[in-house]
């Protein structure tokens, strides 16, 4: 049997660092919903190997009612790296169980410090509509999907 321990050490540092955050999970996503919009942090792992990626989303609730809380349905959808300058490496090692040797608690602060540092503040700065707006207009979200009803409401 395959060792656990990267894997164990990805989804409890996710856990701890979101759930104090206010994030509720199912499976491997976490949610909250916030003044305009929901959002949402997903733990994927890739189909090719033992990597990781952290898929971040924002449902905004004035365009749909959400029937499934997904990433894949989200208006706005990005990755974890995509919006992280200062250790971006360290965290696509530390997401990386099949190359990278980091020790488990290693992992856990890098992706603990990764997401508490950047993406949870990005996210409830997204979850109003003027913070997503702002978002916007600086080029954090150049790197993601933006649904076009989603698009049209940002630039207008």
């Amino acid at each position: 049997m395959a060792d656990r321990g990267p894997v164990d050490a990805i989804a409890s540092a996710m856990k701890e660092t979101l759930e104090a955050s206010g994030f509720t999970s199912r499976g491997r996503t976490w949610h909250l919903e916030c003044e305009d919009a929901i959002v949402l942090v997903n733990l994927q792992k890739s189909g090719f190997g033992r990597q990781f990626y952290i898929n971040l989303g924002i449902f905004l609730k004035e365009l749909a009612t959400p029937k499934s809380l997904k990433e894949q349905f989200c208006h706005v959808r990005l990755r974890a790296n995509d919006v992280i300058s200062r250790g971006k490496k360290s965290l696509e090692t530390a997401l990386d169980t099949e190359a990278s040797q980091m020790e488990p608690a290693e992992r856990v602060k890098v992706i603990a410090s990764a997401l508490t540092g950047k993406v949870v503040p990005l996210l409830l700065e997204c979850g109003t509509r003027p913070g997503l707006k702002k978002a916007y207009d600086s080029g954090v979200l150049d790197e993601a999907f933006i649904h076009g009803l989603a698009r049209s409401l940002l630039a207008g």
